[in-house]
């Protein structure tokens, strides 16, 4: 990797002692960033209608969605995680709270699931080059909750 990095500088620093930077076109402007130089030539126009209308493609609205989804499944975790273990020191409660317990994970479990599959949805839609959505790792997030 240093050779590489090393013949690339080597290559920049040449380029500029023979003034081969210099009095390029635009030298001196702002950059414009309106535009993205890696939005396809066929969705500019689409993407800028958008834009326009204060609109957003399908898929960043559904990535919107699905943070906000992650967010309130989460927050049931802990609140049921916090009500299990509160009434482990009760013994007349920790029966209602082993059943109530089984009854979250059932319901969150169908939630990650149903969440699991537009997840799935949302990355075959997302462009190349976009960080696709990771899934919602169940068991993962009830260990978290339980140590929080």
């Amino acid at each position: 990797m240093e050779r590489w990095q090393s013949a690339v500088e080597k290559a920049i620093q040449q380029a500029l002692d023979e003034g081969q930077l210099t009095n390029l076109p635009g030298e001196g402007q702002p950059l414009n960033l309106n535009d993205n130089p890696h939005t396809p030539d066929d969705l500019k126009m689409a993407y800028k209608l958008l834009k326009d209308n204060d609109l957003a493609p399908d898929w960043m609205q559904m990535g919107r969605e699905l943070e906000d989804r992650q967010g309130q499944m989460r927050q049931r975790l802990r609140r049921a995680v916090e009500t299990y273990e509160a009434a482990q020191t009760d013994a007349l409660k920790r029966a209602q709270a082993e059943a109530a317990w089984r009854q979250a994970q059932t319901k969150l479990a169908a939630d990650a699931e149903r969440y699991n599959r537009e997840v799935t949805t949302y990355n075959l839609k997302t462009p190349p080059g976009i960080a696709k959505r990771p899934y919602f790792d169940l068991s993962a997030e009830i260990r978290r909750a339980r140590q929080a």
